[in-house]
């Protein structure tokens, strides 16, 4: 157990080391935050070279702007955008995505149109004879109606016949 908790003192101290090998914090030299009309926004300088600049309109879109001294010792500047279009920020160390490569415009192809006519269809239903029979006499009042059915799928026309339906009195 003395060996556990003498392996994780070492740890953290190691840890700690590494954290706080430069401890130099900038000051603020000058802050200011500001409400004018629709406005508002805020900026402040640092001691080491470190800009900030914010400016948000009455829709929500912020304008803004940062600059700091990069490790070679240069001051890069960052401006930025963001809004209903997303964050856009520009620069000039930024990296620029490259220029898509040329496509081939396609040639406008006119073709004549084509006219479809479709032939009229007539139907023409035969008339049906029916012997009277005194046998089997109906008034019309309780016999089965008979069915000329014409269907049309996918321009087949389908005709089917007439059928005379004769209801069954022998039960």
């Amino acid at each position: 157990m003395l060996r556990f908790v003498l392996l994780s003192a070492c740890v953290v101290l190691a840890a700690s080391q590494q954290y706080h090998q430069n401890p130099q914090t900038a000051a603020i030299i000058s802050e200011q935050r500001y409400l004018a009309g629709d406005r508002f926004g805020a900026t402040y300088d640092t001691e080491d070279g470190t800009n900030f600049k914010e400016e948000t309109d009455a829709d929500g879109t912020r304008h803004g702007s940062y600059s700091y001294i990069d490790p070679s010792g240069e001051k890069r500047t960052v401006s930025y955008t963001a809004g209903k279009n997303g964050f856009q920020a520009t620069g000039a160390h930024l990296p620029v995505a490259p220029a898509p490569p040329p496509h081939a415009q396609p040639q406008p192809q006119h073709h004549a149109p084509q006219q479809f006519h479709q032939q009229p269809q007539q139907f023409h239903q035969q008339p049906q004879q029916f012997s009277s029979n005194a046998d089997n006499f109906d008034d019309g009042r309780h016999s089965l109606p008979s069915y000329l059915v014409l269907m049309d799928i996918h321009k087949k026309v389908i005709h089917y016949k007439v059928i005379q339906l004769i209801p069954c009195t022998a039960l």
